[in-house]
């Protein structure tokens, strides 16, 4: 059965362990903010009546654990950039992590990786600082799928992480097939090398 870890990337307080754990097991952390510095969660589920064992990596967007942010994004098949909608900060700050993610992938554009955007808190309507036609701009600009979700109302979240999976079976599981071009064999012999 296919393994695929999702890394969960965006700024403190955005809602990605409460996303993370609606979806684990149906339960809402509450409105109480307790800084995650990295939990993992592991889940088997279907999508498109294909099985898939997620590992869910659920990370820090606290400044202080920023230096951990390479080995996450080094650990993810797909990644989930979370903001608030009632926050214009942690919006403005998914540019900084798309750099970072471009960076440590060693890749031209985002847009070439299983990243979905993820507008959270969406049941705060009246406080929202982003649209969802924000959000949407930039959804197209990484050429990912924007979700608008709310953890509380339990609204997007399996939408969540099923559009990850498929962005991840049709951007990475799919250009394996197509890159399996024969190579070249190299073969050694004990003279190529010495034994010290």
């Amino acid at each position: 059965m296919a393994m695929t870890k999702i890394t969960m990337l965006g700024d403190g307080g955005v809602g990605k362990s409460a996303l993370t754990v609606r979806f684990y097991n149906d339960e809402w952390v509450g409105d109480a903010y307790d800084p995650t510095v990295e939990d993992m969660y592991r889940k088997q589920t279907d999508v498109d009546n294909k099985p898939s064992v997620l590992n869910i990596l659920d990370t820090s967007g606290q400044e202080e654990y920023s230096a951990m942010a390479d080995h996450w994004i080094r650990q993810g098949d797909g990644y989930c950039l979370v903001f608030s909608m009632t926050s214009r900060k942690s919006f403005a700050r998914l540019d900084d992590i798309i750099t970072k993610i471009t960076r440590v992938r060693d890749v031209a554009a985002a847009d070439s990786l299983p990243i979905v955007l993820v507008a959270n808190k969406s049941d705060l309507v009246a406080d929202r600082e982003v649209s969802v036609d924000e959000a949407g701009e930039l959804a197209k600009k990484l050429s990912c799928e924007l979700i608008v979700a709310s953890a509380k109302e339990n609204f997007g979240v399996t939408q969540t992480f099923e559009s990850v999976i498929r962005s991840y079976r049709s951007k990475v599981a799919g250009s394996v097939h197509e890159s399996t071009t024969p190579r070249k064999m190299l073969r050694f012999s004990a003279k190529d090398c010495s034994i010290l």
